[in-house]
């Protein structure tokens, strides 16, 4: 899995691009095969791709250019964030609203495509296309399997220095963000004094009270403890690393 990664990183932006590109017009067509699934179901479902070939044409058609003004290829997977999502959501959107009067102009009599199938088109086209996006930033920062240390029975044990992060604002997801990216240290905790927060699961991550620093080590055998309190006085500073 890291070789492939490496691999794909390591590839020429217009690569990376031309397969983004032709993942897209697959993920479209899966899509819309879906929506007639949705709507017509299994068993009763003729083969729309024989019966509304144009359809499937215009779909890739409509889209692909739309992903593009909207700035989808040039968004980083790596940092894939909330403004990639947005414009993924703009480029479906007006692409879906494009096919739907594609559809009421084209459509005949012979062949009637349900007016549902647009919808269910929108739908599934945020959610693969969205979600396939997701699990490949996870993928590229090299965290797929963070989720697993919350699974019972499961463990995974990858010869990093466990860290749990003293601050669970936004300096500490940074430094969450970046610890996973450089695969040095995993961070497996927050500590944190707002109790507004304690006992919540932030960026994945458990947030413990300070009182509670001794479970949170014997729970994730944390070896470390890193403090990202940029905007704490020295005094506070101090006094936390007295209690540590």
């Amino acid at each position: 899995m890291d070789k492939i990664r490496t691999y794909l990183l390591g590839l020429p932006r217009g690569k990376k691009r031309l397969i983004q590109v032709t993942t897209d017009i697959f993920l479209v067509w899966g899509a819309l095969w879906l929506a007639f699934i949705v709507r017509l179901g299994i068993e009763d479902m003729y083969n729309p791709f024989r019966v509304h070939v144009w359809l499937f044409v215009c779909a890739p058609i409509v889209a692909i250019p739309l992903f593009i003004r909207f700035g989808m290829y040039r968004a980083v997977m790596r940092y894939f964030g909330n403004d990639a999502l947005l414009a993924i959501v703009k480029a479906v959107s007006l692409s879906s609203l494009i096919l739907a009067v594609l559809v009421y102009w084209y459509s005949n009599h012979e062949a009637v495509v349900p007016r549902s199938i647009v919808f269910n088109y929108w739908w599934l086209s945020l959610v693969i296309i969205g979600g396939l996006r997701l699990c490949m930033r996870q993928y590229f920062m090299g965290d797929w399997f963070t989720a697993a240390q919350h699974v019972p029975f499961t463990s995974r044990d990858d010869g990093l220095t466990k860290v749990a992060i003293y601050g669970a604002g936004v300096a500490g997801n940074q430094l969450v963000a970046a610890l996973r990216m450089g695969r040095v240290m995993r961070p497996v905790a927050f500590v944190d004094d707002d109790p507004s927060i304690a006992d919540r699961s932030i960026s994945g991550l458990q947030v413990y009270k300070p009182k509670h620093i001794q479970q949170m080590i014997e729970v994730t055998g944390a070896q470390e403890i890193l403090l990202a309190l940029p905007s704490s006085t020295r005094a506070r500073r101090r006094e936390i690393l007295n209690l540590l």
